[in-house]
């Protein structure tokens, strides 16, 4: 029988998550230039993923870039945003949606030709919470008058919090899901890791079988789970918001854990 190590071996691409897996905040981590180095001169493919939906893949493109972790395109960025947007469109043609999200949200889903309003009133087909660093009263307002009118309601990513530096973090969407449901009663369709529509975009977007894929991250409830759903090999690195403690006490196992992107680089070298 293989080992999970082995099964590296096998592996064509790698998905990383971005916050707490190759940066906190603005501070990269340890070996995260080197890994992706090293990969790229073995001829992997690699994407980068994160629920992180505030923000578009021009903006990480230009992050990856600021932090010297390399030049990428956007081709490579993978985000929350993205799925919401292939899945309102899988829906409906011509969708029609409000967004409690941010400015840069809005722009990703009217590029992607939805339809996007800031007024209640008008008729729509979803009602759509983001991660909003840009969150106001008027905003919750608007999106519970249609949630209680009965209008579908998505939210992009199921996080609690966004990790920074120190040990910091910033209220994510699953938190403002769970005041918009203390007011509501509604709880919205996820569309993020590990939700089956992020599994669907990735295999879409790669082109390559689960077997092929090694999903890198550090959260158990999202990257980890996320692999372990889709059948793809689940690494964990300890640098963000998980804990050795928080995966013996889980349900949901990585096939592989390490420290850091540093000690998994050290692995690949002896592997490949």
């Amino acid at each position: 029988m293989q080992t999970n190590r082995e099964k590296l071996k096998k592996i064509k691409a790698f998905i990383f998550d971005m916050d707490g897996t190759l940066w906190l905040g603005n501070q990269t981590i340890n070996g995260a230039k080197e890994t992706l180095g090293f990969l790229a001169e073995k001829s992997f493919a690699f994407f980068f993923f994160t629920n992180n939906s505030s923000k578009n893949p021009t903006e990480y493109v230009k992050k990856l870039k600021r932090l010297k972790l390399g030049r990428y395109q956007k081709k490579h960025i993978m985000t929350s945003g993205d799925v919401a947007a292939a899945y309102l469109k899988k829906q409906s043609p011509n969708p029609t949606v409000y967004v409690c999200g941010t400015k840069t949200l809005k722009a990703q889903l009217k590029k992607a030709g939805i339809t996007v309003v800031n007024q209640y009133g008008r008729t729509i087909d979803f009602a759509v919470l983001g991660f909003d660093r840009e969150l106001t009263y008027k905003k919750l307002t608007i999106l519970t008058d249609y949630i209680m009118d009965g209008v579908p309601y998505l939210a992009t990513n199921p996080d609690d919090v966004c990790p920074l530096e120190g040990g910091r973090f910033l209220v994510d969407c699953r938190s403002m899901a769970k005041m918009i449901e203390n007011a509501t009663g509604k709880v919205p369709v996820y569309l993020g890791k590990p939700e089956q529509p992020t599994i669907d975009y990735i295999l879409s977007k790669t082109g390559l079988k689960p077997e092929e894929i090694a999903m890198v991250g550090d959260r158990l409830y999202t990257d980890i789970k996320t692999a372990q759903k889709a059948g793809m090999l689940s690494i964990a690195v300890l640098s963000g918001e998980m804990t050795r403690g928080d995966i013996e006490k889980s349900d949901v196992k990585p096939d592989l854990v390490y420290a850091d992107v540093a000690e998994m680089l050290a692995d690949l070298k002896e592997i490949f």
